[in-house]
């Protein structure tokens, strides 16, 4: 707990995330699951299509290292932003 609230937390290649501080333990915890699915699954995705194009064009690769980084937004939800864009 910190100041009487439940911290989210998620770790992701060796680098912690604070999703933010809930009152229940109950709403943290669907806040760290729901992160987990998008970070975690949507990484595997990501990640795939990134080593695809990198591996096609290696200069490519070296000039745009993937980068993710997560943010909470003004409403208390979470943002995950995965670099480069892969359009």
């Amino acid at each position: 707990m910190y100041r009487g609230k439940y911290k989210a937390l998620i770790h992701f290649q060796k680098k912690t995330y604070c999703l933010g501080t809930y009152k229940t333990l109950e709403e943290a915890a669907a806040v760290r699951k729901k992160a987990e699915e998008c970070l975690f699954d949507g990484f595997l995705e990501f990640y795939d299509q990134w080593k695809e194009k990198a591996d096609a064009d290696p200069q490519w690769g070296q000039e745009n290292p993937v980068h993710i980084s997560v943010n909470r937004t003004e409403s208390g939800d979470f943002r995950i932003l995965m670099l480069p864009k892969l359009v």
